[in-house]
């Protein structure tokens, strides 16, 4: 996994777009290689938009073209997420709105897509919470090096498990630890 380190307005601004945010979630998602017109139906915008956004993405090494193939007649491009982590960077207010934005946006998502998976789940009769959903809150007491070290685990394990393979479904995931006011 390599790390991108977003600075300048224009590459914070290219990161933050809405758009593409969920395309980038959307081919996270998949676990495949996926062309424009995968992504336009996905997210319900014309295959010429999300092109214009994959450039973008691209030109800040976020996605890559994985490969191509002739489909009736029409190069198709297929694209991937890049395996990167991205880094905000900034030390200034501005950043840190950026980054709260951005975590807020996320997680917003997040708890969306599950009230969405519930209300279809309910209708088959199905308790999502049961079986697809793990919600984990509370307190623990960590020194600054276990807390270095408990990051470090999730980072191995989450980079071990950010390929699909045979017989695994995507799992989305938000994790937010912060420091507890005394």
């Amino acid at each position: 996994m390599s790390e991108i380190k977003l600075q300048t307005k224009e590459e914070l601004e290219i990161f933050m777009n809405p758009t593409r945010q969920e395309i980038l979630r959307t081919l996270a998602v998949a676990g495949k290689p996926v062309t424009p017109k995968f992504l336009a139906d996905k997210i319900g915008i014309s295959p010429s938009s999300i092109q214009f956004h994959i450039k973008k993405l691209e030109g800040l090494g976020l996605v890559l073209l994985d490969h191509t193939e002739i489909i009736r007649g029409i190069h198709a491009r297929f694209y991937i997420a890049a395996d990167t982590e991205v880094t905000l960077l900034g030390s200034n207010n501005n950043t840190q709105d950026r980054q709260l934005l951005l975590m807020e946006s996320y997680f917003g998502k997040l708890l969306d897509s599950l009230g969405k998976k519930r209300q279809r789940t309910a209708l088959e009769d199905k308790e999502v919470f049961s079986k697809e959903t793990n919600v984990f809150t509370g307190v623990a007491f960590l020194t600054d090096d276990e807390v270095q070290e408990l990051s470090a685990i999730i980072r191995s394990y989450l980079k071990n498990h950010n390929q699909k393979k045979d017989g695994t479904k995507p799992w989305e995931y938000g994790i937010l630890a912060c420091r507890a006011e005394d």
